[in-house]
């Protein structure tokens, strides 16, 4: 006989987490440190590209830095999946370069990734790891301060 208590729980866990992910990322467009530190495991890491994994205030201070270069930087959710405990994003982000806190001198051009993916590890309701790959070349073609791709 199936056990459907911890079929529920489980699926009540997934809801929770995928809500959790909706908030991190309206925390995340409205430039709050402090909502995403209240959102981290204490042994939070994020992987981010090819760059070395962040704790969590690596990973805030990396955030500010990408707020205050572009300041209008706006991430839409296009799909959730989740399974135990792992929430996958397909996501979009667009802003202008208007900032230089990324060690850049602001080009004002408009980026868009219309096609980036995060996954994130829950542990006790909070996010434990997070994994991002998105298209940093085309982004970096997009600011003018690489050629274009033919």
């Amino acid at each position: 006989m199936e056990n459907t208590s911890n079929s529920v729980t489980n699926d009540n866990n997934i809801e929770k987490n995928k809500k959790i992910i909706i908030e991190n990322v309206a925390i995340w467009n409205n430039r709050s440190a402090n909502g995403l530190r209240d959102q981290f495991h204490p042994q939070y890491v994020a992987f981010m590209n090819e760059e070395p994994a962040k704790n969590a205030e690596a990973y805030i201070s990396g955030s500010a830095a990408y707020w205050s270069a572009f300041p209008d930087v706006h991430v839409t959710i296009h799909h959730l999946f989740a399974e135990d405990n792992v929430v996958v994003k397909h996501w979009a982000m667009n802003g202008t370069h208007t900032g230089d806190d990324l060690g850049i001198p602001p080009t004002g051009k408009v980026f868009e990734i219309s096609n980036g993916l995060s996954t994130y590890k829950f542990e006790n309701g909070l996010i434990k790891e997070y994994h991002v790959v998105h298209d940093n070349h085309s982004l970096l073609e997009q600011l003018g301060l690489l050629p274009k791709s033919e």
